[in-house]
């Protein structure tokens, strides 16, 4: 059997160009007592990187060369990925994905197990101990990698130092005009540094 992702990429790239039923697309699948289907996010073992990756599910699809299903993944990159770090993305929580244009074909026996992937709004509104959750990460923006890496949309800035949002952050919402801000900064509990005067 074939282990290298790029000859898998080869031979799936191949068999979508060809004619004939050789490739069956499925819509869930069941694998080490999990039930996968497309749109689910989860967590894999990058065989040539030799670590663990982000992805979502594209596609699940059979094909008679190839012995196990495989899965079209689009790839997720994280604070801790050499992509990010080179491009100074300091912004990002340890708990943020950030959804790449980038896609291949993994075999199904590298997903190690399924995350919650939920947007950055509903990841601000739960509760400290609820954003412990075990595979539970917030995904606010999409790398684009052509012509050039960017993080689109990026996120907004906030508090006196001017740092990109980040929900993971001890915030305050100031009590006259209701910026939220770093208490670091402020030295205050309940008032930004720039209302500060009117206090």
């Amino acid at each position: 059997m074939i282990r290298a992702e790029e000859n898998l990429n080869e031979i799936m790239n191949g068999l979508s160009q060809s004619k004939g039923p050789s490739l069956s697309f499925i819509k869930q699948l069941k694998f080490k007592n999990t039930l996968y289907s497309s749109g689910d996010s989860i967590r894999l073992i990058n065989e040539q990187a030799q670590q663990h990756c982000f992805g979502r599910i594209i596609h699940i699809a059979k094909t008679p060369t190839i012995q196990f299903p495989v899965m079209l993944i689009a790839w997720y990159f994280h604070s801790q990925d050499p992509l990010l770090k080179e491009q100074a993305f300091s912004h990002l929580s340890p708990k943020e994905l950030v959804l790449s244009e980038l896609v291949d074909w993994q075999y199904v026996e590298s997903v190690i197990e399924k995350i919650r992937v939920v947007g950055e709004h509903e990841y601000a509104q739960m509760s400290q101990c609820n954003r412990k959750e075990k595979g539970l990460y917030f995904c606010r923006s999409i790398l684009k990698t052509v012509p050039w890496v960017e993080v689109n949309p990026m996120p907004s800035r906030i508090c006196q130092c001017s740092c990109f949002y980040n929900p993971d952050d001890l915030l305050e919402r100031c009590l006259f005009c209701g910026a939220l801000f770093h208490l670091r900064c402020s030295g205050c509990s309940d008032i930004c540094s720039a209302c500060h005067p009117l206090k």
